[in-house]
């Protein structure tokens, strides 16, 4: 189609210069990692953790795309910092508008996501290793507070921003002296909240049954190295594999082991959300087996027992509430001989 139509619109530059002025600036592009999330929902929680005076613009596009526009580059800067945005349980990409930028010709390339070392020795918890160590998965953005403290040394804990046109990195190994001889020491890399990855090429956004053999080129040092995807499970490469570079040709080392989706949530005043209780379905019965209350309707022919208002003028009980006899109930004589009226049992003074 293009190689038949070849003809040029030209656009005159202070014209599109003038246009690309508001968006420039305060304009961002953002893109659901997983499932699509409503626009309204992004902004709204932009608002919240930002505590904007006002509510960005938001302009959805195609193929789950939508531009959010900031009253001023400052908020822009500070949204695409303040990372990683998890939106109903969905990380965003975000990036900074640029020109030209068609959806579905173009992609997000970046994302910030929180980046775990479990089982880090103790002898290596220090920042400024922990940061060389995330480097090989990503660019470092910061350590979180708990990390940084060393309170709590189950694994540490990385803000990075991970290029979403490589593979995931299952872990790097770390070489240092002990007793005397150096050793080599594997440490793997879980990624918070991200997309399984593909089985096959170890990328985000795809499944194994859609992936599509294409070359990447992978930094390495003094530069870049182009890697096709059959290269990348190789065993010469399997250090871009999972758990311990075990990686094989048939076996790459890619899966869901490399993310996890355990992140408690927090309330925004603090606190833990609780867990929500069961709720009843629709045939009486809750997911657990355990029968409702539900009273059942009187069949045909049957007759529904009437039932007295409850008793509020001094017949209250401690545990139980005193309910008058009904109209019905009260025909007739008593047990003491007199007509009915009163309460049962209670003779008239």
């Amino acid at each position: 189609m293009q190689r038949r139509f070849d003809d040029v619109v030209e656009v005159d530059d202070d014209v599109l210069e003038e246009v690309r002025k508001p968006w420039k600036t305060s304009a961002v592009l953002i893109r659901s990692l997983g499932r699509v999330v409503p626009a309204e929902w992004v902004v709204k929680e932009l608002r919240r953790v930002m505590e904007l005076p006002e509510p960005p613009e938001i302009f959805p596009l195609l193929e789950g795309f939508f531009v959010v526009r900031f009253s001023c580059e400052e908020h822009r800067e500070k949204a695409l910092s303040w990372g990683p945005w998890l939106v109903a349980g969905q990380i965003h990409a975000m990036e900074r508008w640029r020109p030209n930028f068609s959806p579905g010709a173009g992609e997000l390339n970046k994302a910030i996501v929180w980046l775990r070392m479990p089982g880090l020795p103790l002898d290596y918890w220090e920042e400024s290793i922990i940061l060389q160590m995330a480097a090989k998965a990503g660019k470092p953005l910061a350590v979180d507070e708990i990390t940084e403290q060393g309170k709590k040394r189950g694994f540490a804990r990385v803000k990075i921003e991970v290029d979403l046109r490589l593979p995931l990195r299952g872990g790097t190994f770390v070489k240092g002296k002990a007793q005397g001889r150096e050793e080599r020491v594997w440490q793997g890399f879980i990624f918070e909240n991200l997309p399984n990855p593909c089985c096959r090429c170890g990328r985000v956004g795809h499944g194994e049954g859609f992936c599509a053999a294409s070359p990447v080129e992978v930094p390495v040092d003094g530069g870049t190295e182009v890697v096709t995807d059959e290269q990348i499970g190789t065993p010469e490469n399997s250090s871009q594999g999972g758990a311990g570079g075990n990686a094989t040709p048939g076996n790459p080392g890619y899966g869901p082991w490399l993310v996890t989706h355990r992140v408690r949530q927090m309330r925004a005043g603090g606190g833990n959300v609780k867990p929500r209780k069961p709720m009843v379905s629709e045939c009486g019965q809750n997911p657990a087996g355990t029968p409702s209350r539900t009273k059942t309707p009187p069949a045909d022919g049957e007759s529904t027992p009437s039932v007295s208002p409850v008793d509020l003028d001094g017949w209250q009980k401690p545990s139980k509430v005193a309910r008058r006899k009904s109209p019905e109930q009260g025909k007739g004589e008593c047990s003491n001989g007199h007509s009915g009226g009163g309460a049962a049992g209670l003779r008239p003074a």
